[in-house]
């Protein structure tokens, strides 16, 4: 039964918005579920996969930071992007190689910063440092308080751990 007469906070309004804008675009978002896989950590740009089992350690831990819902948000919000570019489920897109022969992949970079705007709608709060790939995040929480947030794959299970912080 559907209550008409509930009422979504800001942060449930903003899943319903990201979730509904990924199932009405015109492009198609392929996605596939997996479940403590080693080749996956929360999700895969290049393949679409979303580790549902590393998505749960978000709220099993606490609140601040990322939380599943957000997790899931970035997820398909990336894919939705990466489809919009054209890019097939399993392209990683352009990739650029300095002199130094560091590369980076611009097309991912665009669709995972779209991607943690929409997710800090749904955690209520906004990523605002990051140290590594996915390892270490700080962020501001709505009531001014800054969460840090660690995640450590564990190469054995194929599971993360997640670990979160208040900060001073």
């Amino acid at each position: 039964m559907i209550n008409k007469d509930a009422t979504l906070t800001k942060e449930q309004q903003a899943f319903y918005d990201s979730y509904n804008e990924v199932i009405t675009a015109k492009e198609i978002v392929s996605q596939d579920l997996v479940e403590n896989d080693k080749s996956v950590v929360v999700g895969s740009f290049q393949t679409g996969e979303i580790d549902m089992a590393d998505v749960l350690e978000f709220d099993k831990v606490g609140k601040g930071g990322t939380s599943s819902g957000g997790a899931i948000t970035h997820e398909h919000i990336e894919q939705l992007e990466k489809a919009k570019m054209g890019l097939k489920k399993s392209d990683i897109g352009k990739t650029e190689t300095d002199a130094a022969g560091n590369t980076t992949y611009p097309d991912f970079n665009k669709a995972h910063a779209k991607a943690f705007k929409k997710e800090g709608k749904v955690n209520g709060n906004e990523r605002i440092e990051t140290e590594g790939p996915m390892s270490i995040n700080v962020f501001q929480e709505k009531d001014k308080t800054k969460t840090n947030q660690a995640i450590w794959k564990n190469d054995t299970t194929g599971g993360i751990t997640v670990k979160k912080t208040t900060l001073p």
